[in-house]
């Protein structure tokens, strides 16, 4: 998403120096005219439905006694979190890759990759809450539900626990100039761990890419996989009198299942991309780069997921 040089510059929301090895470091990558105009309109348009949907999502919960419910609780709150990416992951993931510098304030350089990571924090660790109270629901239905007011504690902990995972990123992240092999001054948005020597500034960048791997991929999924292999077991394997579902009901869950599946898929991309960071953050220190356009849309692709929470 920013611009990184590891040793000086490391990556804590994307993908960057390193990526093409053969290449010098003070190149830039070229963003060809035709993929810029492609890949405009499909992060716009993905922006664009990530935000509507997702407000109209809550508006509905809001505007409907009867759907406010914990688990829509939930869900409303997993939308905020989606219409925040929507404003501020997407495009600011993007125009970076685009325009290869850093043209907007400079107060945004720390804020973007911080609203980012804050964002895909607060959604990923809702999804595995939902998911454990779907658990509970659906495998101990004689145990007393949650309450709005445990609700509303789960959520103050889980916005904490993001804005805690995501403050290195505002601590770190500044405007940096440099001159190009052209002679041209260019503004990045670049992390810098300049208090340390260059040693210590490749191990931090990769402590904290493997904390977010942990946090924002396995830890969830494992959660979310082990809550809903029991739940399709439970619902898959009961034959009881009384235990049939009907019409309404499965249509509802063949629906959360096709929202799943898309996630899962989602998060391989994911995935992928955060074990590029941690790889990456290591890389030799040189010139700082943009991530290319097409593995920045990579990684964008996965955070547009979030359109997704709009069809539950």
């Amino acid at each position: 998403m920013f611009d990184d040089a590891s040793a000086n510059v490391t990556p804590t929301s994307g993908w960057a120096n390193g990526s093409a090895a053969a290449a010098d470091d003070s190149e830039l990558f070229h963003v060809p005219t035709g993929l810029i105009i492609v890949l405009s309109l499909l992060y716009g348009t993905i922006s664009v439905v990530t935000i509507v949907g997702n407000a109209l999502v809550i508006l509905v919960i809001a505007k409907n006694r009867p759907m406010r419910t914990v688990t829509n609780f939930f869900i409303a709150n997993l939308s905020v979190a989606d219409v925040i990416i929507g404003f501020f992951g997407i495009p600011f993931q993007f125009q970076a890759a685009l325009l290869q510098r850093w043209d907007l304030p400079a107060f945004l350089c720390p804020v973007a990759p911080f609203v980012k990571e804050l964002t895909v924090n607060v959604s990923i660790v809702t999804l595995a809450v939902i998911s454990v109270d779907r658990y509970f629901a659906v495998i101990h239905p004689l145990r007393p539900r949650c309450t709005r007011h445990v609700a509303t504690v789960v959520m103050t902990i889980v916005w904490t626990f993001g804005l805690a995972s995501a403050l290195p990123s505002a601590i770190v992240y500044r405007v940096e100039t440099r001159t190009d092999a052209d002679g041209r001054n260019i503004s990045y948005c670049a992390a810098k761990w300049s208090e340390f020597s260059a040693e210590r500034r490749i191990q931090l960048a990769r402590t904290y890419q493997l904390y977010l791997v942990i946090v924002q991929y396995f830890l969830p999924l494992i959660i979310i996989s082990y809550a809903y292999i029991r739940i399709m077991r439970k619902v898959w394997m009961s034959n009881a009198p009384g235990a049939a579902m009907d019409t309404r009901d499965q249509i509802m869950n063949r629906n959360k299942t096709k929202v799943s599946v898309a996630r899962r898929s989602g998060a391989e991309f994911w995935a992928d991309g955060r074990a590029v960071a941690v790889g990456e953050s290591g890389a030799r220190p040189g010139y700082p780069r943009c991530a290319p356009a097409s593995e920045e849309f990579a990684e964008g692709f996965a955070i547009s997921f979030s359109v997704l929470n709009g069809c539950k």
